[in-house]
């Protein structure tokens, strides 16, 4: 499936699983939280459009969410999950620093 702007929708978001750092900052979580996209957006060599390519090599389908993520060990990781013709909801892990697929796994329902 060929990849357009204008032909799906793309929620790009910054999760942090570090907790937040921050905790020192009381009453300034917004602050903090925009400190920490900063940081993790500036550690990523790979854009989401990018990641996104990638994915979408491994994975055909529609893409619904592309989310950077800084790991407890401070590695930097696109999860870009992509729905398929089948209407599975699979999830592509990229290195942020490197493009390589880390990972691809099928979401399963808890």
């Amino acid at each position: 499936m060929k990849y357009t702007k204008s032909s799906m929708t793309v929620l790009l978001g910054l999760g942090l699983l570090l907790g937040t750092g921050c905790a020192h900052m009381h009453g300034h979580g917004h602050q903090c939280e925009i400190k920490e996209k900063v940081h993790v957006a500036g550690e990523a060599q790979v854009s989401a459009d990018q990641a996104i390519q990638t994915a979408l090599q491994k994975v055909q389908g529609t893409v619904v969410e592309a989310e950077l993520e800084e790991e407890k060990d401070h590695t930097v990781i696109w999860e870009v999950e992509i729905v398929t013709a089948d209407s599975k909801l699979m999830e592509v892990k990229i290195d942020g620093k490197t493009g390589e697929v880390l990972e691809v796994e099928e979401e399963k329902a808890d």
